[in-house]
């Protein structure tokens, strides 16, 4: 807000260099305090326009708004469509959890239990083959077949199994575990030199048809199989049961011994711990659309 006036006489090509000292000299001596303003509280614009001769142009008149466009008429409401029939067939819906058909072979060793009468707990070997079909909840329902030989010198019993099981599986990643209840009907008979020998209970001939239930136990690991939806089920198991011939009473444990013979060589049913392994292959059974 303060104004230095001065004037300096310069003409030709020194004027600037004597305009530009002129100047220096008066910007030192403003800073130093050594000269007073000729002029307060002045408005640098209106020197500035006046030096110059020129003046602030006037504002431009503001353009008047624009009219506001009409609303546009509301469209008419569609009318409703009619309501449909409901349709009586549908379509499935969408792919999902499937059914499963499990399938598996597995080998087996009986131990008896408890081992008495001077015989040995091992109770024979043997092969078992199954099938079961399994739903998306893990509910569970199939057939075993089964084969079980047990050799004491010249006498070999065979057993052979036809069960229906029942159960669950539970599935978590690769890691599985099923448990299942069965019913069996077990026939048998005792064998030498390759053909079948009568057994007798007394004067009366000793029946050869069993029956048999108890629960299995199976840990899994599950191995995806190619692109496909199969999979490669290796597992250990393990079953306690009990067999036995019907007589009165319920069912009994039958000790078998040769002819002549004081103690007994072989004994089928009672309770009895299988051990064995398991090699699957599982299928998906896929909905298919219509």
């Amino acid at each position: 807000g303060r104004a230095f006036d001065r004037q300096v006489a310069a003409a030709g090509a020194q004027a600037p260099r004597i305009v530009a000292s002129a100047l220096a000299n008066l910007l030192a001596a403003i800073a130093e305090a050594r000269v007073a303003a000729d002029r307060d509280a002045v408005d640098a614009s209106q020197e500035i326009a006046a030096l110059t001769g020129e003046t602030e142009p006037e504002p431009e008149p503001e353009p008047e708004p624009e009219p506001p466009e009409p609303e546009p008429e509301p469209e008419p409401e569609p009318e409703p469509e009619p309501e449909r029939e409901p349709e009586l067939a549908t379509r499935p819906p969408a792919d999902g959890p499937s059914w499963r058909l499990a399938t598996d072979l597995a080998p087996l060793a009986l131990l008896q239990l408890p081992s008495d009468r001077g015989l040995e707990a091992f109770g024979g070997a043997g092969l078992g083959l199954g099938v079961a079909a399994q739903s998306p909840r893990g509910a569970r329902v199939g057939l075993e077949l089964r084969g079980l030989w047990r050799r004491e010198g010249d006498l070999a019993l065979h057993r052979y199994r036809v069960a229906a099981r029942g159960g669950y599986a539970l599935e978590r990643g690769r890691f599985g575990l099923t448990i299942d209840a069965f019913l069996a009907v077990e026939p048998w008979q005792l064998r030498a030199d390759g053909e079948a020998l009568p057994v007798t209970r007394g004067d009366e001939e000793a029946p050869t048809l069993a029956l048999a239930g108890g629960l299995r136990l199976s840990p899994a690991l599950l191995l995806p199989l190619g692109a496909r939806p199969l999979r490669l089920r290796l597992a250990a198991w393990t079953e306690l049961a009990y067999a036995g011939v019907a007589v009165e009473g319920g069912l009994r444990a039958v000790y078998l011994r040769a002819a002549g013979a004081d103690d007994p060589s072989l004994r089928y049913g009672g309770v009895e711990l299988g051990l064995g392994a398991l090699v699957g292959v599982d299928f998906d059974l896929r909905r298919r659309r219509r």
